[in-house]
């Protein structure tokens, strides 16, 4: 019998909120990056590149007043297959679900890490959706808690998505990986004098 054959890719399924837009960093016609213009909604399916870090845009996701207009920039981290995950990613999607709650918690100025995984044997009684992964987010664990490390010690990490309130396009500012305007080539910071 022959071992299933790795993917390199893992196969995401934005399951919810339905109707929310999911668009990531990309090069754009122009060769300069930014945000994709077309986009997926949710639920929608994307196969990403194992071994990398997304940076993502999610908007629509709430029909609540005090989400209207927001957009938030959570990065996805694609974990790269292993022995234990390599046959359930051949086969399965790794589901992405977010609530009103992590919006909540983002506006509200908390930073908010949700680790999906594969539970190993001795945890998959608490495996309850149904989907053959579960997930560990920070909000509700106790303070020092790395969830990280939690879904780690009780399974195989598929994905970890971070996020929290910055804006990626806010007006009137530079982009958060624009040179320094102090710095010449070769010269490093120039020091600052007083009018």
């Amino acid at each position: 019998m022959q071992a299933p054959v790795a993917a390199g890719r893992t196969e995401v399924r934005f399951a919810c909120p339905t109707g929310m837009k999911i668009a990531w960093f990309v090069p754009n016609v122009n060769g300069r990056p930014g945000f994709s213009p077309s986009y997926l909604e949710a639920p929608g399916r994307y196969n990403f590149l194992q071994s990398a870090i997304y940076r993502l845009k999610l908007s629509n996701f709430s029909a609540r007043p005090e989400f209207a207009g927001m957009d938030l920039y959570p990065t996805l981290e694609v974990v790269p297959g292993n022995r234990k995950t390599d046959a359930f990613l051949a086969h399965s999607a790794v589901p992405v679900a977010f609530t009103d709650n992590d919006f909540e918690q983002v506006r509200s100025g908390n930073y908010l890490v949700k680790v999906i995984y594969l539970p190993d044997p001795q945890f998959q009684e608490t495996a309850a959706t149904g989907t053959g992964c579960e997930e560990i987010v920070s909000s509700p664990l106790e303070p020092g808690v790395d969830p990280v490390a939690e879904a780690s010690r009780r399974g195989s990490i598929l994905l970890i998505i971070r996020m929290g309130n910055i804006d990626l396009e806010a007006p009137n500012t530079p982009a958060m990986d624009a040179p320094s305007p102090y710095q010449q080539q070769g010269h490093g910071v120039r020091p600052w004098a007083p009018a």
